[in-house]
């Protein structure tokens, strides 16, 4: 699969600013709006391919308790808690690969390489990885939310950057889970209201809002630790500033004209002097 680059809004040195920023909220929708079709298109594939898992074998489920309950009710009871079984292990599977592509869609994104569809099933190779991690976070978190919940607002605070490591250093399930939680634990609260947060935007309209929570825990990934390979990322691009011309100054007066100086008259001509000659006489010659 091809990764198309595109040009980038900006770039810059991927340093990690060791902050949890919730900036990276406003970040994710700039990165979000400029290539949504891609982003959309897996929101709907992971709620197609998730429901449809859990369609199919709630729908077997039922399908068994009507036709064996009554006549095998211990059997029916036990194949219908293995379905159950399976078919959410298959359902976290499914869940773990599309979440590990859109993980990766959120690192090309910010790394300037545009995201396509395509790699919502580009990690089926982590999928090990991916699939204990998310067993481990959500055993230990559905412990900590039945405490009055703030334990386990915590542990996902903790747990942020377990999928980012996976994907973007390859790490394992259990390496991942430790450095996230060395590496969040310096910003615990910070930590805990970004996940709620994004947790609250992505719940809103799934299909919608989903793709905004992998690019924002993808930011908080790229602040704390940085990219694995270390290598420009792509700013966000900013709405541009409107451009106003500045007025035109206005044209500085003319200088009035100088007054033409006066014409001094001609002086008269002097009288021919006088000379010696006789006039002419009009006598006619002898």
């Amino acid at each position: 699969m091809s990764q198309t680059p595109y040009v980038s809004p900006m770039g810059g040195p991927g340093t990690p600013s060791g902050r949890v920023r919730l900036e990276v909220i406003g970040e994710a929708w700039n990165y979000y709006s400029k290539n949504f079709v891609p982003w959309i298109l897996a929101g709907l594939i992971y709620l197609f391919v998730v429901g449809a898992i859990f369609f199919i074998c709630y729908g077997l489920i039922f399908a068994i308790l009507g036709t064996m309950l009554e006549s095998a009710g211990g059997l029916a009871i036990f194949l219908t808690s293995g379905m159950i079984m399976a078919g959410f292990a298959i359902a976290m599977a499914a869940g773990a690969v599309i979440m590990g592509g859109a993980t990766r869609m959120a690192l090309n994104e910010i790394r300037g390489i545009k995201a396509e569809v395509g790699m919502v099933f580009s990690e089926t190779g982590r999928i090990g990885d991916l699939i204990i991690a998310q067993l481990i976070i959500g055993i230990v978190g559905t412990f900590g939310m039945m405490c009055c919940y703030i334990p386990g607002f915590i542990w996902y605070g903790l747990t942020l950057l377990t999928v980012p490591l996976i994907i973007d250093r390859k790490m394992s399930a259990l390496d991942a889970i430790k450095t996230s939680i060395e590496t969040m634990k310096s910003q615990l609260g910070m930590a805990t209201i970004t996940y709620v947060v994004l947790s609250i935007i992505a719940g809103f309209c799934s299909i919608l809002t989903l793709p905004l929570y992998f690019l924002g825990v993808t930011g908080v990934y790229k602040d704390m630790i940085g990219l694995a390979d270390g290598g420009p990322v792509a700013a966000p691009m900013a709405p541009a500033a409107p451009v106003t011309e500045a007025p035109a100054a206005p044209a500085a007066p003319e200088a009035p004209a100088e007054p033409a100086a006066p014409v001094e008259p001609e002086a008269p001509a002097d009288p021919a002097p006088p000379t010696d000659e006789a006039p002419p006489s009009d006598e006619p010659n002898p």
